[in-house]
């Protein structure tokens, strides 16, 4: 005559008030408890994402680069031309590439001989990286150091020197601007790489006239221009 369920489920004890206190303050703890354990999953997602390597860059990104004009070491500080052609060249090489954003020669040359911190260039031009260096020459060689520099740290990414002939010019070029392209890993898909570092002479003495032609030219007073018109025609006659 004893009913199923009172046979089979023993009749529970009611709480104590101790234990009902226990469990409501566990049920409220476990929101918040959730809550900054999600938030600091998330940070340290952020953190990996932003700050984990700082030296490498998603392609997907949109990367952004300034060009200095170069330093001149040389004994007799006859290499002012070639500093500044060599910065342009790369500008003009890297403002063709897509994602990428260069600022103009105007605004990198602007702080030539000026004694300022990197990072504070970096931060003036809005720019994430700067490329900077110096060059060298002696007789027939010349030695091109390099240094793609992180604005945020103001430590190097990248360090390179190069060690050519004067014949080679052409091929130091080459070498740097896919160096730098990989740095900031830029795709050079297609027709791209062969526009990346497209010559428009083989000449290297022509070349050499173009470049101080554009050093004369840029100064923009009237002996200059003159002295860059002349350059700009013995180039036009080597090549």
């Amino acid at each position: 005559g004893i009913p199923t369920t009172e046979r089979l489920i023993p009749k529970r004890k009611p709480f104590t008030s101790k234990q009902i206190s226990v469990t409501f303050r566990l049920k409220r703890l476990f929101v918040p408890t959730l809550i900054v354990v999600a938030a600091a999953i998330m940070g340290v997602i952020l953190w990996n994402f932003l700050f984990r390597d700082r030296g490498a860059f998603s392609p997907r990104t949109k990367r952004s680069i300034a060009v200095l004009p170069f330093e001149d070491l040389s004994p007799l500080k006859d290499q002012g031309y070639f500093c500044e052609g060599l910065a342009d060249e790369l500008i003009n090489r890297l403002t063709n590439v897509e994602n990428l954003r260069v600022p103009a020669r105007t605004s990198a040359f602007s702080f030539k001989e000026k004694n300022l911190d990197v990072q504070e260039i970096g931060k003036k031009l809005n720019v994430e990286t700067i490329l900077e260096g110096s060059i060298r020459k002696s007789d027939k060689k010349i030695r091109i150091t390099v240094q793609l520099i992180n604005v945020v740290d103001g430590y190097p990414i990248w360090s390179e020197q190069f060690d050519k002939d004067l014949t080679d010019i052409f091929l130091i070029q080459d070498e740097i601007s896919l160096a730098i392209a990989e740095k900031l890993k830029i795709n050079l898909l297609g027709g791209l790489k062969e526009k990346f570092v497209k010559h428009h002479t083989e000449d290297v003495e022509a070349y050499n006239f173009y470049l101080k032609g554009r050093f004369y030219w840029s100064k923009r007073t009237e002996e200059d221009v003159k002295k860059g018109i002349d350059n700009f025609q013995q180039a036009i006659e080597k090549d």
